[in-house]
């Protein structure tokens, strides 16, 4: 029995929808995923015999897992790196903090130093 078409496409366009909320990686990535080509298109839908028509129905369901796989493991993977920066920046922030402090700490060291050298070094000449 031949499956609607129109429900398929339905289908499809939500599942497409709900992976654009996805985070992705970018093409070449290490960890990016490769799918298969979508074979799927066919010109006479519902003219197939049967038992074609359900090959050709098993092939695009695998097709779609494969894709459905690729999106669950980049997304994984995505989610998995940006949280990976978003450490490296918060140990940044801390850094560069730390070190702003120190800079003000040596700053004011150097301030008073130089304070007390040229008040006794004015002393000594007077």
């Amino acid at each position: 029995m031949p499956t609607s078409t129109k429900s398929t496409a339905k289908e499809r366009e939500k599942e497409r929808q709900e992976r654009e909320s996805k985070a992705t990686l970018p093409v070449g990535h290490p960890k990016a995923s490769y799918v298969s080509p979508d074979l799927s298109y066919a010109d006479r839908v519902g003219e197939l015999p049967d038992d074609v028509q359900e090959w050709r129905d098993n092939l695009i369901d695998k097709h779609d897992e494969e894709v459905e796989a690729a999106v669950e493991s980049e997304d994984k993977a995505a989610k998995e790196e940006q949280e990976e920066r978003e450490k490296q920046a918060e140990e940044i922030a801390k850094r560069s903090e730390e070190q702003g402090k120190l800079q003000e700490a040596f700053n004011k060291a150097a301030a008073s130093v130089g304070t007390s050298s040229s008040s006794s070094s004015s002393s000594k000449s007077a």
